[in-house]
This record gives structure tokens, C-alpha cells and sequence, in this order.
């Protein structure tokens, strides 16, 4: 399982979607064979998270249906969530978001699944096109290893939106060192860190600098 999702992950990293989305719903399946139901649900979560950087929200509720909404309401309910958001379903994402603070045991299933209630709230704003939202959340957020390299992506893209091609620079290289992790097994976002190179070019053409 942990080698399909590497293999996943090196696909994704490099283009190839299609292959990549196979190799992921494997390393899931394999999980779930062996009875790891937390590594295959992860693994799930991903997958539908990369699919909806990539503007595939159809594909996403595939996985979702296929992996998820056999394990209860909640993971169901989290998976629909990052795939209301790539919609812009906005009034519905803030009904859940409100219900998350109201609720421990969905911080519970969010902390398990490796899902970030910052990262989901930065999200929300910069489909709002609340872009200076955005950046003032992140940057009151606490620190943490593990979302990090996503929250410097999420910074730089909201940051540069909002006409801060300077500051959006700095997140974005931020951005692109944590996320290209190559040990294994990896934990970094492939789409995110393809993304955070393409801004990179961006902010130094906003910014003048053509070569």
C-alpha cells in the first residue's frame, strides 16, 4: 500500500493523472485488504484533496462513494466538504465548518485523517475571493510541520491575488522547498508544489523580472 501511493504520488507529481489516480485507488485498496482502514481512508482523503486541486470534483465523488461513505456520516461529510468547496458551494461549507466548532468528535476524525480545519477555512476564503481573509488567518494560525508546506502555498496563492507579488514570492519558495519531499514514504502535496513553481514564474513576471 505504502509503495502504490509512492508510486501514486511520483505520477501525480509528474503529470500523468490518470495513471497516478490508478495507482492511488490501489494503494487504498491495498490498505483496506490488510485492514488498515485509517492508512486507506488517509489515502482516500488525498486523492479526493488532489482531485480537487486539479478541478476533477467528479472524480473526487467517485472516490469518495467508492472508499469513504461505507465508514459513517462523518468522513463522508468531511470528504463532501473539500469537494463543496472546489464547487463553490460556499452557504453549505459554512454550515459544516459551523458545525465542526460545535462538534469534538469531528476534530477527532479530522486529526485522524490528516485534515486541516485551517487549511479548510483558507480555502473557503479564497474561493470567496476573500483573499486578505486569508492571509491574516494563516498568518495568526499556529505553526505546524505537518500542514506547513500547504499553508506557505495557500499564503503565497492568496497573498499574490491580492496584489502582493513580493510577499507571494517568499511563501511560494516557502512552499516549493517543503513540499518536494523525497524521502520515503512521502507526506508532501505533488499538485501543490507543481502549482507553487508555476506562481513562483508569476510573481517574478508581476514583478518584472521576464527571465
Amino acid at each position: 500500500a505504502v509503495g502504490a501511493e509512492g508510486i501514486a504520488y511520483v505520477g501525480f507529481l509528474t503529470g500523468r493523472f490518470e495513471q497516478a489516480s490508478r495507482d492511488m485507488d490501489e494503494s487504498i485498496r491495498l490498505a483496506m485488504n490488510i485492514g488498515s482502514t485509517r492508512r486507506g481512508l488517509v489515502y482516500a482523503f488525498r486523492m479526493i484533496d488532489y482531485l480537487c486541486e486539479l478541478g476533477r470534483a467528479d472524480a473526487a465523488k467517485a472516490v469518495l462513494d467508492r472508499w469513504v461513505t461505507g465508514y459513517g456520516d462523518i468522513p463522508t461529510r468531511l470528504g463532501q466538504l473539500r469537494i463543496l468547496i472546489s464547487e463553490g458551494d460556499i452557504s453549505s461549507v459554512d454550515i459544516a465548518l459551523q458545525r465542526i466548532r460545535m462538534d469534538d468528535s469531528w476534530l477527532l476524525w479530522m486529526k485522524a485523517l490528516e485534515i486541516d480545519y485551517v487549511d479548510i477555512q483558507a480555502l473557503t476564503m479564497i474561493k470567496e475571493e476573500n483573499f486578505s481573509g486569508a492571509v491574516d488567518l494563516l498568518e495568526k494560525a499556529p505553526k505546524t510541520g505537518m500542514y506547513g508546506g500547504r499553508r506557505d502555498y495557500l499564503r503565497g496563492y492568496a497573498s499574490f491575488e491580492n496584489g502582493g507579488a513580493e510577499q507571494a514570492a517568499v511563501f511560494f519558495e516557502q512552499a516549493r522547498s517543503r513540499l518536494h519531499s523525497l524521502e520515503f514514504p512521502y507526506h508532501s502535496d505533488p499538485v501543490l508544489y507543481v502549482q507553487s513553481v508555476f506562481f513562483l514564474a508569476e510573481t517574478a513576471i508581476a514583478r518584472g523580472e521576464s527571465e
